[in-house]
């Protein structure tokens, strides 16, 4: 039977190692309803407005969640639907994200090394990362190297850039694992997910994004971590008002949505409301344009260019 420390690890990374140990430690040989129903509303809890930590102490609600998690993953692979797959990692990758901001170190360490994060603390609690893993794994981060500390072919992270580190490789991990053939689930899986279908929410931002979705309304569906007050100014004020031709209000409360979706992964940003609001009656007055895909790569590197043009 599994112990408390290794339960408490599984319920706060429930993609790690030690959460599928639980689960082959449970009693798991046939499918229970009562964990279809949950993982719908916890997948649609989590496409819609995220999914809330929360440090309980009683050992089946943990355990619940883990096999909950497994539910989930089941479920979304019986949709065969890759956008519910990513806003799902992604609101799962978000929710460790927030564990890991205050985690001990040696948890750190170790959920580090399951998700292909090699590295060690200096004594200043920077994790010290080979430059080579940084740029394998910020692909999904959002993170610039150009903004980092590096020295000697070693990229140092402090807490709030581990952080975002973190959240991508996290998420990458989860969608390796996310896509579960319909043929290789149980039929009562396929059958419940035929029968309640999950669908999708609509954004703020989603109901403004053009038919032939530009990198513009990709980069709207990913939290980025670097750059965002230049990518609000340059990019996300005059493409609403301008090119959208949006209120100042309504282009203000969509920014607003997407950086709060953005500090939830990192909140080391002094981006407020009044600048958001200033940025788009200027923009708007103005007539200013947003950046072309070119001229956003020449800027902001890598956090653009995976987007494609």
């Amino acid at each position: 039977m599994y112990d408390k420390e290794m339960l408490d690890f599984a319920y706060r990374y429930p993609f790690s190692k030690e959460a599928k140990e639980v689960i082959s430690l449970r009693n798991m040989s046939t499918i229970e309803q009562k964990y279809m129903e949950l993982a719908k509303l916890h997948i649609e809890e989590a496409v819609s407005k995220g999914i809330e930590f929360r440090d309980i102490g009683l050992d089946y609600s943990k355990t619940d969640y883990v096999v909950v998690y497994l539910y989930s993953r089941m479920l979304i692979g019986a949709t065969g639907d890759p956008a519910l797959m990513e806003k799902y990692a992604d609101a799962e990758a978000r929710r460790s994200a927030k564990v890991i901001k205050t985690e001990r170190r040696e948890r750190i360490a170790r959920i580090l090394e399951e998700i292909g994060i090699s590295g060690k603390f200096d004594r200043d609690g920077n994790l010290e990362v080979p430059v080579f893993v940084f740029l394998k794994l910020s692909e999904h981060s959002g993170i610039d190297l150009i903004n980092q500390r590096l020295s000697g072919g070693i990229v140092y992270l402090d807490r709030y850039n581990l952080v975002g580190l973190f959240y991508g490789a996290a998420k990458a991990a989860m969608l390796s694992t996310m896509p579960l053939k319909a043929d290789d689930l149980p039929k009562e899986i396929v059958s419940y997910s035929k029968k309640n279908r999950i669908r999708m929410p609509e954004s703020k931002a989603s109901r403004y994004a053009g038919t032939s979705r530009g990198w513009i309304d990709r980069l709207l569906e990913r939290p980025v971590l670097d750059g965002r007050h230049r990518i609000v100014n340059l990019v996300l004020a005059p493409y609403f008002t301008t090119v959208k031709g949006l209120t100042v209000e309504e282009a203000s409360s969509i920014i607003e949505e997407y950086i709060g979706r953005c500090i939830a992964v990192n909140p080391h940003t002094d981006i407020t409301p009044q600048y958001i609001k200033y940025q788009c009656r200027y923009a708007k007055n103005k007539g200013l344009k947003p950046l072309s895909f070119k001229r956003a790569v020449e800027i902001f590197g890598g956090i653009i260019d995976q987007l494609g043009g």
